[in-house]
């Protein structure tokens, strides 16, 4: 019986974290817990702390802050984008963004492959019921925000052509809570 045991607890662990590293981007769903799709293992693993700073040299995610961040390689998932992020809520796990960006491109290359999954998105009727909204903005770091995003009752989905102020661009895909959403703009947007 024991040897039964640790035979099914073998099999258990290894299906269980090949599963883990098959999630599809699209699988991720906001709102839901982190912890529904990675292995505390996997969260220590793929957690990054203090990503980015805010135009005032803030950090403003990590374990001491409201939100943190796990990320990795999209290949890692078996997803065409060069690196994915997945924002949660500290204290529950509760997912309220999720990201992925195609790096290092020229500006007509991340139009048009902003475009075409755009297109992709509408033509799959994956963003009914959203009010699409297509601009510009610039950060006061200097990055300029080129996109195009879909406004719904609880998230905004957006394609982005980041133009940094060295000259480099990502195209970067997201979904992300309402309420997440503005509390980021706002940090992004502090002086």
């Amino acid at each position: 019986m024991k040897k039964l045991y640790y035979y099914f607890y073998f099999i258990l662990f290894f299906s269980t974290n090949a599963l883990a590293q098959q999630i599809s981007l699209s699988d991720i769903k906001i709102g839901s817990k982190l912890t529904d799709y990675f292995t505390s293992n996997e969260i220590s693993k793929y957690y990054q702390d203090n990503m980015e700073k805010n135009a005032k040299g803030e950090y403003f995610w990590g374990k001491d802050f409201k939100y943190s961040a796990v990320a990795f390689d999209g290949n890692e998932i078996g997803d065409d984008h060069d690196f994915i992020q997945i924002y949660y809520e500290n204290k529950t796990y509760k997912i309220v963004a999720i990201s992925a960006a195609t790096a290092d491109l020229e500006l007509n290359q991340c139009i048009q492959l902003r475009d075409n999954k755009v297109s992709k998105h509408v033509a799959k009727k994956l963003l009914l019921n959203f009010i699409k909204d297509k601009d510009s903005h610039t950060f006061p770091d200097g990055m300029k925000d080129d996109y195009v995003l879909f406004r719904g009752i609880k998230s905004t989905i957006g394609f982005r052509c980041y133009i940094y102020k060295d000259g480099s661009i990502d195209y970067r895909f997201s979904d992300i809570e309402k309420s997440y959403d503005a509390w980021l703009f706002k940090k992004f947007n502090e002086k």
